[in-house]
């Protein structure tokens, strides 16, 4: 083999060697390009679930603030049980007291009545 056989075989072999590289590179870039761009999707997609969480996450929590806010108007302006036995006790004190005076009040007009019948009997009588 001639010196100059052996070369155009060598740069046979190199340029078989080259494209064969090169094709597997693009294979592989190409691949790569593709595995890169579902993994994007896959991430983006994570991404938007991760965010639409949070925005409930979010609503939640601003819910449970608006509802714990009203808890404690509730429970500043909610009678305690002590003042509803309170008002009770009051109430009660106030119906007896009510019902004393009525009583008081048929007392006195059973008195008048009285009176005012010894009167006309003692003018009848009179007559």
């Amino acid at each position: 083999m001639t010196s100059q056989d052996w070369l155009t075989n060598f740069d046979g072999r190199l340029i078989g060697f080259l494209t064969g590289v090169s094709l597997a590179g693009a294979v592989g870039y190409y691949y790569l390009l593709e595995e890169y761009n579902s993994a994007s999707e896959s991430l983006m997609s994570s991404v938007q679930e991760l965010q639409q969480s949070t925005e409930k996450v979010r609503d939640y929590a601003q819910r449970i603030e608006s509802i714990d806010k009203d808890l404690t108007k509730l429970k500043k302006t909610a009678a305690t049980e002590q003042q509803l036995d309170e008002t009770k006790i009051q109430l009660r004190k106030l119906y007896d007291t009510l019902n004393i005076e009525h009583l008081e009040l048929k007392t006195h007009v059973w008195g008048l009545e009285k009176d005012l019948n010894t009167l006309l009997v003692s003018d009848e009588n009179k007559k």
